[in-house]
């Protein structure tokens, strides 16, 4: 049994039989997320500490009629500028379709 590899390409039969084998693949990239290819790498993801906004008074839930199945959530409007901060520049996108009867 011979040592060699022989690597033949669209039937092409007239190769040389060679003892390297052909390049690997390369690498499979990075996965690059939907976000850095819409703003780039560069930009920073803001992390917010914990913090317990009940307990500040900056987040309440609220029972409509006592009943539990139907929370109310009341929060300080600049808790909700701040969770949204992240999301000011984002495009919602909604697909819809229609029966036709």
């Amino acid at each position: 049994m011979s040592s060699e590899f022989v690597f033949s390409a669209q039937g092409d039969h007239n190769l040389q039989a060679t003892k390297k084998p052909p390049d690997p693949k390369p690498h499979p990239s990075p996965k690059i997320s939907f976000r850095d290819k819409l703003l780039g790498p560069s930009q920073e993801t803001f992390i917010r500490e914990k913090e317990d906004m009940i307990e500040k008074k900056l987040f309440r839930i609220e029972h409509e009629n006592g009943n539990r199945l139907l929370p109310k959530v009341h929060l300080e409007p600049s808790v909700f500028q701040e969770l949204c901060t992240p999301w000011k520049d984002a495009v919602l996108v909604i697909f819809g379709y229609q029966t036709i009867n």
